[in-house]
């Protein structure tokens, strides 16, 4: 049975170019902070012993968080509608937008 190589393997885990490299890098990031948070606010809340006004607070804002979510796009969709671009005036090196009410 033939051993693959372990820096051959490694090195097609990594992206070719370097922007690929550089988002790879930070979402390993992203991901390692994540953990960490989640696991200090995790035992934070054992350890303080939260009361229940404070838990009300946070899922509170939890589903204000939740909300948010789910009514950004539809919200989006709408400012497009209600506003019109009137006038798109380009120069050499910028383009001067209106934006009137529908």
């Amino acid at each position: 049975m033939a051993r693959a190589d372990p820096g051959r393997v490694l090195r097609s885990l990594v992206p070719s170019s370097r922007d690929q490299r550089v988002y790879l890098t930070a979402a390993l990031i992203n991901m390692y902070g994540t953990g960490l948070v989640v696991a200090a606010m995790t035992l934070f809340g054992i350890k303080v012993h939260l009361t229940a006004a404070r838990l009300g607070l946070g899922l509170a804002m939890t589903i204000g968080g939740l909300v948010s979510l789910a009514t950004v796009m539809p919200v989006g969709r709408l400012a497009d509608r209600a506003v019109r671009f009137h006038e798109i005036v380009g120069h050499r090196d910028r383009i001067v937008v209106w934006v009137s009410g529908a």
